[in-house]
């Protein structure tokens, strides 16, 4: 049976598809020494070969179709203040810090 062209990994936990190019994604891979590990990035490339994957660092990371475990689609990273833009911390009820509630 030929992967369809649009998933061209095939395996029980492997759920992407040409599609997700340019998603963040993570995928659990075998090491040469059996180990394995899980990168976590944006999607580069996936075909028939295998895969790479790019991370937050700028890295590309090439993982061979035989050497995927698992891979899916992951949401967008959380977005973390900026540091030109403090977090103003409120006081609580008894004194204990915690993050402003908004007011809707």
């Amino acid at each position: 049976m030929t992967p369809a062209p649009d998933r061209p990994l095939r395996g029980v936990m492997v759920l992407l598809g040409t599609a997700d190019v340019g998603s963040r994604v993570v995928v659990r891979h075998r090491l040469p020494d059996g180990r394995a590990t899980d990168v976590l990035g944006d999607l580069a490339r996936l075909d028939a070969d295998g895969l790479a994957v790019r991370r937050p660092d700028g890295t590309v990371v090439e993982v061979a179709a035989s050497d995927v475990v698992a891979a899916r689609p992951v949401p967008p990273a959380p977005q973390r203040p900026s540091p030109d833009r403090p977090v103003h911390w409120e006081r609580g009820p008894r004194g204990a810090e915690r993050p402003p509630t908004s007011s809707s």
